[in-house]
């Protein structure tokens, strides 16, 4: 979750002093957060995907 309404599927890379939200999508630019902006947006990791289902 980013902000208050903003929600993204990501997968997540962690660096001493910033986080980076990646997108499976190459046409989706990555997300960067240093630590002050995890904390004060806030930046939170409300869960994991473990599965996927559907038709295509």
């Amino acid at each position: 979750m980013v902000g208050i309404s903003r929600f993204h599927r990501k997968q997540v890379k962690r660096y001493a002093d910033s986080i980076a939200l990646l997108s499976d999508n190459a046409s989706i630019a990555p997300m960067y957060f240093s630590r002050k902006e995890v904390e004060e947006l806030p930046v939170k990791v409300i869960g994991r995907v473990t599965e996927v289902r559907g038709k295509l």
